[in-house]
Parts: C-alpha cells; structure tokens; sequence
C-alpha cells in the first residue's frame, strides 16, 4: 500500500452488502482534463498523500483526483474507472478497473500502476483477466481480489502472480504497517486475518461485523461496522466502539500518516482527528 508504509493506506468498497454500501455502476464523465474540478459520483479509493496529510487522493468511476479543501479536481489525464486502488512501496500507485469513455482497451485493465502522483497510468499485467475489487500491497508484493474469477491473487512484483480461494469474497484488504500481516473484510462483514502474506486468510475471534479496515502507525485496528460505527481493536480480542459514526451509502476509508481517520461516504467526505472518537465534514467536497 512506501517507503513509509502509512502511505500505503487505501481502502476500496466493492460488492453490495446492507444498506451502507451501493454498489457504484460504471458510468461516463464529462470531458475534462487535468487540474480541472472532477464531478465525483462514487468513489473506490482513498489515500493520504505522504507528503502533505491535508491532500487525499481519491480513485473514482470517472478517474483520478485530489481532493483538498478548495474542492476535488482532477490528476490523471485519463478518465477511466477506478475499482481498486492502493499505494505500493515507494509511492507507486497501482490501480484496477475499466477503461473511461472514448478510451480503447479490454473491459478490465487488471493492474495499471502510476509512478507520477496518479497522472499517468501505464498496463503492468493481467490486462483483459482480472478486475480487482481490492488491492494492498507492502514491501513483499501485493494482494488483490479479483472479482472477475472470485480470487485472491498474490504477486511479488505486479507481473507474476499466485492465485488462492477467496473466502466469500472480499470488500477491503488492508496491510499492517508493522509486519506481513493482512487484514480483509468479507462479503459477509467477517473480520479475517492472513499471518503469511496473504496466502490463508482466517476469521479473528470475537471481531464485530465489520465493512471497511485499516490500521493506525501503531498498528491498532480501525474499521467501519455495519451500522456505521467506527470500532478500534484493544488487542488480545477486545473491541470498542470509538464514537464516531459513519452515514450511509458508504463508499472507502483510509488512516494517513498523522493517524487522522478518512471516511466517504453519501454525506460526503469527513476526518476524525481523535482515532475516530468524532467524524466532522471537511469542505470542499
């Protein structure tokens, strides 16, 4: 998901589950280039740029964009459609998803991955095969799922990959900054660890049914549940309602790294400076 792994941090929603979540169908965006206002209409990804906490990217259905609190515009020149995102070691981005409006290729671009801040985006593997629904990454590869086969797809370098069974699916997949743990969330809101990269996942004992999940610098758990709350993990398997609450239609999560808490959702986007104890609306969205 960096050199400093806070940066990694992105979270993607993917199949319906509940009323929380909408499950975001492709559509066409108006013509635009970049550094012009991007109309969002659903949004797959967050990530805090790791050089200024106060921008947050955002991976879209009708592309790349930054949103800062003078409003959201747009980075990439493309304006395809973002389903998966994550920031990888050394600040690559890598990306999944559609091609945009008028732009030629296969119905799922696999992995495509930016080295200019999201700009440019260029094909690294799988292109016409996968469309991943979730992606993270550390400095030992990445994991996906892909929705087009209902896998999860590990690969050390973008180009090589493994293929494992996915269980039930997956909504978000996050990596631990503090060791090659992986945490994912199922398509029934199951809370699942992997202790070896990614290969088995298995559900976390007395976890509540969460949605979306990422971590603190510390290494502490955060997640969105099903009802909105945001839940921090105490270790040795307590959990803890933080305070705060998400609305509906949720759309992504992320934690930057100054640990403030990111959350899109229908209301629009909002940021707890307290490890989730309240949410508040930023402007500009």
């Amino acid at each position: 998901m960096s050199a400093a792994r806070p940066a990694r941090r992105a979270l993607r929603v993917v199949p319906l589950l509940g009323p929380l979540l909408v499950l975001g169908a492709c559509s066409e965006a108006p013509e635009a280039g970049p550094g012009e206002p991007l109309d969002v209409t659903h949004t797959h990804g967050l990530a805090v740029d790791p050089e200024d906490p106060g921008r947050v990217f955002v991976a879209t259905h009708e592309g790349f964009g930054v949103w800062t609190e003078s409003g959201v515009e747009r980075v990439s020149e493309s304006n395809a459609d973002f389903m998966g995102f994550t920031v990888g070691p050394g600040g690559t981005f890598y990306g999944s998803g559609h091609p945009g409006r008028g732009e030629d290729g296969p119905s799922s671009v696999g992995l495509v991955s930016s080295t200019d801040g999201g700009r440019t985006w260029e094909p690294v593997s799988l292109s016409g095969e996968a469309d991943f629904h979730a992606l993270a990454a550390d400095e030992d590869g990445i994991v996906g799922y892909d929705a087009a086969t209902g896998q999860l797809r590990l690969s050390p370098d973008g180009e090589q990959w493994e293929d494992f069974d996915a269980p039930a699916g997956f909504l978000d997949l996050a990596a631990d900054p503090r060791s090659e743990r992986f945490l994912g969330t199922t398509g029934q809101g199951v809370l699942v660890a992997s202790e070896d990269g990614g290969r088995t996942f298995e559900p976390v004992p007395d976890a509540p049914r969460l949605l979306l999940v990422d971590f603190f610098t510390d290494g502490t758990v955060v997640g969105v549940a099903a009802d909105g709350s945001l839940q921090v993990g105490l270790g040795e398997g307590s959990w803890e309602a933080a305070g705060g609450r998400a609305g509906e239609e949720l759309q992504a999560m992320t934690v930057g790294p100054d640990d403030t808490v990111w959350v899109l959702d229908g209301q629009g986007l909002q940021r707890s400076t307290d490890r989730g104890a309240t949410l508040e609306p930023v402007p500009g969205w």
